[in-house]
C-alpha cells in the first residue's frame, strides 16, 4: 500500500488538534487544588514512614487499621485518603 506523506502527517495532526480542543472544552471542570504547606516537609513524612514501617505486614482485617490523629502527622489543608481494598491487595 503507497500512502503520501500528507496522509502520513495529516491523520495524527488533526488527531492532536482534536485533542487540544477536547481537553480545552473540559478543562474547565477539572478541580484546581492549590498547594498546601511545604513540599519538603510531605517529603520526610513520607521518608519517616517508609523507615518506621518497613518491615510491618498488612493485617488481613481492616478494622485493625487506623489513623493516627497527631499533630506531628497532619498536615494544615491536607485530606487523608481512604483504605482501599485494592490498595490492600497490591501489597501482598
Amino acid at each position: 500500500m503507497n500512502v503520501d506523506k500528507e496522509w502520513g502527517f495529516g491523520i495524527p495532526i488533526v488527531a492532536v488538534i482534536m485533542a487540544i480542543i477536547f481537553f480545552l472544552i473540559v478543562s474547565k471542570w477539572f478541580r484546581l487544588q492549590l498547594p498546601k504547606g511545604s513540599i519538603i516537609t510531605r517529603i520526610c513524612h513520607v521518608v519517616l514512614a517508609i523507615c518506621r514501617k518497613y518491615r510491618l505486614y498488612v493485617p488481613d482485617n481492616m478494622s485493625l487499621l487506623y489513623d493516627i490523629e497527631d499533630a506531628e502527622f497532619n498536615i494544615k489543608g491536607s485530606c487523608k485518603l481512604e483504605h482501599t481494598i485494592r490498595f490492600e491487595v497490591c501489597l501482598h
